[in-house]
């Protein structure tokens, strides 16, 4: 009997780290099925299709926050996001997000927010955002101008090491500044001008037209960086009716 109870500890711990990695293969193998491929500029307009009249959009959302947005030249192989799927602390004038859709439940994922590239480095910013349910928060002033941006690794460790912000740079909101550092240092990657494509009524803006033409000629940002691909994916939560379809759902598809 006592041989059995000296191994009772080294048994839980044994089952302890096969259910970790069960899970943890789950988590891997479905990071892998829960997105949407499809052209990058069905990829931009879907992004406002799912979120336009839907009832679970954000509440309280300024019109030059609404719409769909692109990283102009942000070296990265990811192309657009909307904010109109984020979770809106209007109190507090944050908005809270997982860029890389984050794991399950309305509370720890998003969908529908983010594209990223199919080849190789779209798909590793991709799961970069994801396997550590890295969760962005914008925390806004009083005119929504101006927002600082953290992020939190395993949904609640910030990353201290790293402050970014985005703000303003015209009255009618569309074209912003993203500027992050890292230690206190400028991180160039992180430097891009954020412009919108799709306003908030769902008209193309002339920008967009301007995406279409960079990513189309395959333009580079940043010496060693690769183009952005021309088929995108948008991650979807791990689990919970992703695919659902919202309530008259009629698709924006790009000409």
């Amino acid at each position: 009997l006592r041989p059995l109870q000296r191994r009772g500890p080294s048994m839980i711990l044994a089952i302890a780290g096969i259910v970790a990695a069960v899970v943890l293969l789950w988590f891997c193998c479905q990071s892998f099925r829960s997105i949407k491929k499809m052209p990058f500029a069905d990829a931009v307009c879907t992004l406002f299709d799912y979120w336009n009249g839907n009832p679970a959009a954000a509440q309280g959302i300024p019109p030059k926050l609404q719409g769909v947005f692109w990283m102009s030249d942000n070296p990265g192989n990811e192309i657009a996001f909307t904010w109109m799927g984020v979770q809106h602390d209007v109190a507090r004038r944050r908005f809270t997000w997982y860029p890389g859709g984050g794991c399950c439940g309305d509370c720890c994922s998003s969908r529908y927010m983010w594209t990223y590239g199919t080849g190789f480095s779209g798909w590793s910013l991709y799961l970069v955002n994801r396997l550590p349910v890295l969760k962005f928060t914008v925390d806004w002033n009083e005119d929504y101008s101006f927002g600082k941006i953290t992020i939190w690794g395993f949904n609640f460790i910030p990353l201290c090491c790293s402050s970014a912000i985005i703000k303003q740079l015209d009255p009618e909101g569309l074209t912003w500044a993203r500027e992050t550092n890292n230690c206190g240092t400028p991180f160039p990657a992180g430097y891009y001008t954020v412009k919108r494509v799709i306003a908030a009524d769902g008209t193309k803006l002339p920008t967009f037209a301007e995406l279409e033409l960079s990513v189309n000629s395959q333009q580079t940002f940043h010496e060693g960086w690769s183009a952005k691909s021309t088929e995108q994916l948008i991650p979807l939560p791990l689990c919970g009716g992703a695919d659902d379809p919202k309530p008259g759902y009629q698709p924006m598809v790009a000409p």
